[in-house]
């Protein structure tokens, strides 16, 4: 019996990480593909590029998407946010300087999860670069806690079937 609750304790543990890293590959898979989905439509607005224009499209992409949405600039400026409008998005930091942006711009996508002090929680961002050396940079990105929701489930679930099995044993 020591061996099957051992076994299992290790399965579990085991299918844990596991669950965590699939979920973490496929969140940053859908934000790769939001922020695509973003910078082809960006792609076919008028040039020059408003903040108001951009604005507009991240909040018309971000709901369906489940994701905040932001357009930044070559220069670092936010154009548009799915979080912000008026005057705080204005008195948002350059964002040149943010890893996933300065990723994307060298490799065509990048990614981080780190805390944002702009809506003071942890995220995971996923950003590409529209074409061209002076267009903006498009970033998807979600709140890391939905992930840990998720993951909170899976760990009710699993000490679930442990039990189950302890009374089966």
């Amino acid at each position: 019996m020591v061996l099957i609750l051992g076994g299992g304790g290790a399965a579990g543990f085991w299918l844990q990480g596991e669950l965590a890293q699939y979920l973490e590959q496929q969140a940053a898979v859908e934000l790769e593909h939001t922020a695509r989905t973003a910078a082809a439509v960006l792609h076919d607005l008028p040039r020059p590029l408003t903040s108001e224009a951009a604005d507009r499209l991240t909040d018309q992409l971000a709901g369906p998407a489940n994701a905040r949405l932001t357009v930044i600039a070559a220069d670092g400026k936010v154009l548009g946010d799915s979080e912000f409008d008026g005057l705080a998005l204005g008195e948002l930091d350059s964002h040149a300087q943010r890893p996933e942006v300065l990723a994307a711009r060298a490799d065509g996508v990048g990614s981080s999860g780190r805390f944002s002090r702009s809506v003071e929680t942890e995220m995971m961002y996923v950003a590409v670069a529209a074409d061209g050396s002076d267009a903006p940079t498009v970033r998807a990105s979600r709140r890391l806690s939905s992930l840990r929701a998720a993951m909170g489930r899976v760990r009710l679930l699993l000490a679930g079937a442990g039990g189950l099995l302890t009374v089966m044993a």
